[in-house]
């Protein structure tokens, strides 16, 4: 049996909000975490538990993920990931983990607020599909891009 240890609790800064970026504060600070921290006292016995990383998501997992919902191809993937990297959105850790910055953050909850069709994988896929057909002379340019022209807009009138 290991001897008891005793913790310290301070204040923290969030350097990346990690599966946090898609909760609301009010959802936070109603977590069953929140109630048990805020209401510890000086002095207080606590029980700890080691936790893995099992919020974060790994590059390799993304891409099975991408895979499997239809979007972009083999040789797209690690642009993807590259761009989102790029544009500061995410960053990768040395064990190849994917944290959403506090930038990628404000994007995500501006798109799910604003626009969340493009957030919709299916939607995306079927955007992957007319780009095949254009590609293999199933469909022209004109009607492609207009179909896809079409949803923006109604979009961007409705704002």
């Amino acid at each position: 049996m290991q001897p008891p240890r005793s913790l310290c609790l301070s204040s923290k800064q969030i350097l990346s909000p990690g599966y946090a970026f898609v909760y609301d504060d009010q959802q936070l600070n109603d977590s069953p975490l929140s109630r048990v921290v805020t209401s510890l006292t000086q002095g207080q016995r606590v029980r700890l538990m080691a936790s893995a990383k099992k919020n974060l998501v790994s590059e390799s997992r993304l891409i099975l993920l991408l895979k499997r919902l239809k979007i972009g191809r083999p040789s797209t993937y690690a642009i993807i990931i590259q761009t989102l990297e790029q544009h500061g959105f995410i960053s990768i850790s040395e064990d190849r983990y994917l944290s959403v910055s506090n930038l990628g953050g404000q994007v995500l909850r501006f798109l799910k607020s604003s626009a969340p069709f493009l957030l919709d994988a299916t939607w995306t896929a079927l955007l992957e599909e007319k780009l095949d057909e254009l590609e293999n002379a199933k469909s022209t340019y004109e009607s492609t891009v207009g179909s896809v022209w079409d949803v923006l807009s109604k979009f961007s009138e409705e704002k």
